[in-house]
């Protein structure tokens, strides 16, 4: 009996010897795509390579030029140490006498700026113009610490001699009236209020007509430092601060909040209660600075302190040929003090008769 082979294998459910297999050819796809790999693996490893070189030849050249390292480029003016700590890396490489004698130079120049008392040596806020100069010019007869402010009321050009606080309380009795009329606006204040033997409005008067210090520190007393403090800093005067009454050394302002002050109530003269406090001002009878020797159709209003060691005057001055604003502080002996109210009398005379005369050129 004969048998057939694939009958047999197909009756016996075995497959076919590998022997007896057909052979598959290579599939020409995965050989492209196996060269493909290839291919890519040699790419990347190649641009590893370059790239490598490249940033080791970068960092080579910022060592060899330190300057060009953009991470030196932030200079900030109000911390000097930084400043030399950034020139380090060229006086260490150089080593050179010479060169760290200027690594320190910054250095100095810092301290002095940053130590130096001089209210007219301090930074200054604004552009100045020929207004700001014969005010400057005034004040640098004065031997005392000073700051004023000027700010022409047309266009709101404010010039600030000196951004820092000053350590002047007696210029702390404008924001006294401030605080005064808010609290009669909310009603926390009152005119009929006794404080001692005054009324409030007895106390407002002696205080904002007559620079009484006395009525002024009552009335910081009766309304409180911590209240005065908080006031303060709701309304934006961020560099004012009550340390206790008028003659106490920790209370301090700048002339950029006077200015500011001043400004508020030019705004609002004709919004009660602050139209009563402009009423005050305007009957003040203590004119021995910015009023003293106003030209003739100039006129003005002001709150004006003065104590034995501590002066201020802030004024809102009206001229035909345009109005501004005008305050100034000083602080040193009884000869610094006559100086300062001077100057503040020749500066306002001035900044008047330039107004004139710049509005007649213009015409």
């Amino acid at each position: 009996m004969k048998f057939n082979s694939s009958t047999l294998f197909v009756n016996t459910g075995r497959k076919p010897l590998p022997g007896m297999q057909k052979k598959k050819k290579p599939n020409k796809n995965n050989i492209a795509l196996a060269f493909c790999i290839v291919i890519i693996t040699v790419l990347c490893v190649f641009v590893g390579l370059i790239a490598h070189v490249w940033m080791s030849y970068d960092e080579q050249k910022l060592a060899e030029n330190p300057e060009n390292n953009t991470n030196e480029v932030v200079v900030i003016d109000d911390k000097p140490q930084t400043e030399v700590e950034e020139e380090e890396p060229t006086t260490e490489k150089t080593e050179k006498g010479e060169k760290k004698e200027t690594a320190k130079k910054p250095a100095k120049k810092s301290t002095k700026k940053t130590n130096t008392p001089k209210s007219n040596k301090s930074a200054i806020s604004g552009k100045e113009t020929d207004i700001t100069k014969l005010v400057t010019k005034e004040f640098q007869k004065v031997d005392a610490e000073y700051s004023f402010g000027i700010m022409t009321t047309s266009d709101g050009s404010t010039y600030i001699n000196n951004t820092g606080k000053v350590n002047n309380s007696a210029a702390l009795a404008p924001f006294l009236a401030d605080y005064a009329s808010n609290g009669i606006y909310l009603g926390t204040f009152d005119y009929d209020v006794y404080v001692g033997d005054y009324s409030g409005d007895q106390l407002m008067n002696r205080a904002f007509s007559e620079g009484s210090v006395d009525a002024a520190n009552m009335l910081i007393e009766h309304f409180g430092i911590d209240n005065l403090n908080a006031y303060m800093e709701a309304q934006g005067y961020t560099n004012t601060h009550f340390g206790g009454t008028i003659g106490s050394t920790e209370s301090y302002t700048t002339a950029e909040d006077l200015v500011k002050l001043m400004d508020k109530f030019r705004n609002n003269t004709t919004f009660f209660p602050y139209s009563d406090i402009y009423k005050k001002m305007s009957k003040n009878t203590v004119r021995d600075k910015i009023m003293k020797s106003l030209p003739e159709g100039a006129s003005g209003v002001n709150i004006t302190f003065t104590t034995e060691k501590e002066t201020v005057d802030a004024a809102i001055v009206y001229t035909p040929s345009g109005n501004f604003i005008f305050v100034a502080m000083a602080d040193g002996n009884s000869d610094g003090i006559s100086a300062a109210h001077k100057a503040m009398a020749s500066s306002a005379n001035k900044v008047c008769k330039n107004l004139a005369s710049s509005s007649g050129s213009d015409s």
